[in-house]
Parts: C-alpha cells; sequence; structure tokens
C-alpha cells in the first residue's frame, strides 16, 4: 500500500512538476521566514504561578527598586592599589552612567560611588564636590580614615584588599533574553570602550549573565 502511494506521487510529481516546484519554494519561503520570527526566551520566574508570593515580591523589586537581576563585571588591573587612581576611577564612573542608561538596568553600583560620597562629606556635603577626587593619595586617606570606623569587609563587594580588582554590579528589572541582549551587547561595547584603552582587563558574572549565556 505504501509502495503504490509513493508511486502515485512520483507520477503525480512528474506530470505537474512546475506546480510542484512553485509550491515547494512557497513552502520553503514561508519557513524561512517563520524561522526568522523565532526567538529563544528562557525566563526562570515565569516558572512559579503569577499569583505566587515569589512573583510578587520579583514584580515589587523591579517596580520600585534598581531590580533583582544582578551583572558583575569583573575587573583587573596590572597592579596594587590601582584602584585608587582618579584616571581609572573615572574611567568606571562613565561606565555606571552609560550603562544606566541603558533600557532595562535599574542602577550600577562600584568602589567609585563610595569615593565620590566620601569627596562630598568632606567637603561640606556639598552636592558638587560629589565627584572622583584628583588625587589618589586624597583617595588613600578617606578609605584610611572610613577603616577606623567601618568595618573591614565593608567594600568586599567592590574591590579586593589590594585594590587590583574591583567589582562593578548592574540591577536589572528583568531576565528576559531578548532584553537581557541588549544589556549584554551594551556592557561589551562600553567595556571596550573605557577598560581596554587603560588596559583594564574585564569579564562579566553574575546571575543574569549566566541565565542569558545558558539560554543561548
Amino acid at each position: 500500500m505504501f509502495a503504490v502511494s509513493l508511486a502515485l506521487c512520483g507520477h503525480c510529481v512528474r506530470r505537474h512538476h512546475e506546480k510542484t516546484l512553485l509550491l515547494f519554494s512557497a513552502l520553503m519561503f514561508s519557513a524561512a521566514a517563520g524561522a526568522s520570527l523565532v526567538y529563544v526566551q528562557d525566563v526562570y520566574i515565569a516558572n512559579f504561578e503569577q499569583d505566587s508570593e515569589i512573583v510578587k515580591a520579583d514584580d515589587e523589586i523591579n517596580k520600585r527598586f534598581v531590580g533583582s537581576y544582578q551583572r558583575n563585571i569583573l575587573l583587573e588591573a596590572n597592579s596594587a592599589d590601582a584602584f585608587y587612581e582618579p584616571k581609572l576611577l573615572e574611567s568606571v564612573w562613565a561606565f555606571q552612567q552609560e550603562m544606566e542608561a541603558v533600557s532595562g538596568v535599574g542602577g550600577t553600583i562600584s568602589i567609585a560611588d563610595f569615593i565620590r560620597r566620601m569627596h562630598r562629606v568632606m567637603n561640606e556635603d556639598r552636592p558638587e564636590m560629589a565627584k572622583i577626587p584628583d588625587s589618589s593619595d586624597l583617595i588613600a586617606q578617606y578609605l584610611l580614615l572610613y577603616s577606623f570606623s567601618g568595618a573591614p569587609d565593608d567594600f568586599a563587594e567592590v574591590v579586593d584588599s589590594e585594590y587590583r580588582q574591583a567589582n562593578i554590579r548592574i540591577f536589572c528589572s528583568s531576565d528576559n533574553f531578548i532584553d537581557g541582549t541588549v544589556v549584554e551587547e551594551a556592557v561589551e561595547r562600553l567595556a571596550h570602550k573605557y577598560f581596554d584603552p587603560i588596559g583594564v582587563q574585564w569579564s562579566i558574572a553574575g546571575n543574569a549573565h549566566v541565565g542569558h549565556v545558558q539560554t543561548k
């Protein structure tokens, strides 16, 4: 029966080969067009019921705060005390400012934020003094003064004890693959722009980055 069916199909194709080719071409074109609309999407929070507490909490954090999905940009300089240097800290701050303008990014934090805050407080808390000081010695003094009253590990999440390695944390409001692609591309573009010229090595980590790579 199967052989008979194949024979009939072959006979039909031979008799109407032009129409068959046109039909086949149309099907291939439709398949190609449809494939271009397919994208990968893997949002782990979608595995929970929409009215569950974890989904509600996640929604509130992403609506009201900087975001619950994190990317870490790990920076490594060539020498100890590198992150006392104003030029390097300015590059970190410039990177943060441009990243915060990217869609889906709720905020960033790094050692540069703390230095800027210290400089403002040490200058009568004037808003215009929230900036990176021009002197590496002054930055070292600020950090030394802070160490007298602060906990030893206050900066552990943003810089190592030798001030050779640092971390920029990026908070995002979505782990949607498409949104994540926009953020990942911006990270790479801006890291090349600000850190490659000054010889600082960088890499990306964090739960949002790992999830994005796994989905690719």
